[in-house]
């Protein structure tokens, strides 16, 4: 959640005065369904980064966007999904419980 929260800020709310950030969460027979809402900038080409982790050979300036903290965030959870609607980002994340 920290991760995505952190995206939020950095990249969609960057320059927008009076933003707003919204989560709400439940549990749903186990799983923990958790949705990040604002009304920031949308994810470029209106999709979440694939959370391609950077080869060895590449330097900083060559790391792609999304590189870490996508990646970690499309591994830990069990299922994750983008949508822009009128002016609205919208994450949503399901975790489901561990044995």
């Amino acid at each position: 959640m920290a991760e995505v929260l952190n995206n939020v800020v950095e990249h969609a709310m960057r320059d927008v005065p009076g933003g707003r950030i919204t989560v709400d969460w439940k549990l749903d027979s186990g799983r923990l369904l958790l949705c990040v809402t604002d009304d920031g900038r949308p994810m470029p080409d209106a999709d979440l980064p694939s959370g391609r982790l950077p080869e060895p050979s590449e330097t900083a300036a060559d790391t792609p966007e999304g590189g870490y903290g996508w990646f970690l965030i499309r591994h830990l959870v069990d299922a994750l999904t983008y949508q822009r609607h009128g002016g609205t980002n919208r994450v949503s994340i399901t975790l489901a419980p561990r044995p």
